[in-house]
């Protein structure tokens, strides 16, 4: 139990680390050659603290985990999204003194952090039934996870992970199922991911079929795919954005839903509460309320 507790002290200690990293580098205006060697020194230390981990944690594929062992490897994977994610956005985008980072690097820092949501993924779909109201606080991870592989398949649909990332989405969905007959209520978000399934796998089975003639409907859901891709490649902190579909923060919520408008539609749902927030979370359901 001790070295847990201190494993799980190490991880909060290296999600600050990179966090701190990801403002730094879009903050003290480091060159290219600079900003990849910090990020590449912060990468070794987090991979270097994930190799110390003992081997029963390392839960990816292997076995059936808890939560608390979720933990820990979420907040790894996303340190080392939120590291990459530094090198992708190293300032704002209207920023008129930074030039955009070469092709190379930001490919990289993408396909480190694709990999990072896949890793999320996978341990999702590797829990144990664990009470509900201790997963729902985990459940922002993969989510975010499948937003980032979203995007990967809506850049590239035809490239050779496009449909290992659709089969990934489709985990997650089936993860989701399990907790609904487990009496779960994660209907609004199953319902969600459904649609953001079937739309990559839109987005697949277009490719294709590239050579055959595509007609007026196809052509106007390609360019609101288009419009959604857009919108995600500016994604800087996807963590924040799957809590604006998951806590009651309005201006998180607002951003998230004009992320989505395309897939998830333009009316915003009524009340306080994002999208996939379940009534079991709701504070009027119970009976209180807060005012702002």
């Amino acid at each position: 139990m001790t070295a847990f507790m201190q494993c799980t002290a190490d991880t909060q200690i290296t999600l600050q680390l990179s966090a701190a990293v990801s403002r730094l580098v879009r903050t003290v205006h480091l060159g290219s050659d600079e900003l990849l060697r910090v990020a590449l020194s912060i990468n070794e230390q987090l991979l270097a603290w994930k190799e110390g981990l003992p081997e029963d944690m390392l839960m990816e594929t292997s076995h059936h985990g808890n939560i608390a062992m979720a933990l820990s490897l979420y907040s790894f994977y996303i340190s080392m999204i939120r590291v990459h994610m530094a090198l992708i956005h190293p300032r704002a985008l209207d920023d008129p003194i930074r030039t955009p980072q070469t092709k190379p690097m930001a490919q990289m820092a993408w396909d480190a952090c694709t990999a990072s949501a896949r890793a999320m993924i996978n341990i999702a779909c590797n829990l144990a039934s664990e009470p509900f109201y201790q997963l729902w606080g985990t459940l922002c991870y993969p989510l975010s996870a499948v937003f980032m592989l979203f995007l990967a398949i809506l850049d590239d649909p035809g490239s050779e992970t496009a449909q290992a990332d659709v089969d990934g989405i489709g985990d997650f969905v089936g993860f989701l199922e399990r907790l609904g007959r487990d009496g779960c209520d994660v209907n609004r978000l199953l319902v969600g991911c459904r649609k953001l399934l079937d739309v990559a796998s839109f987005a697949r089975t277009i490719v294709q079929e590239a050579e055959h003639p595509q007609d007026a409907e196809t052509i106007v859901m390609l360019a609101q795919l288009e419009a959604t891709r857009q919108k995600l490649s500016g994604v800087k902190d996807w963590l924040q954005l799957v809590l604006g579909f998951l806590s009651n923060l309005p201006m998180l919520r607002e951003e998230a839903e004009a992320t989505f408008s395309e897939i998830f539609g333009g009316d915003v749902p009524e009340g306080v509460y994002g999208r996939f927030v379940p009534d079991l979370f709701k504070s009027h359901t119970n009976n209180f309320s807060f005012d702002f």
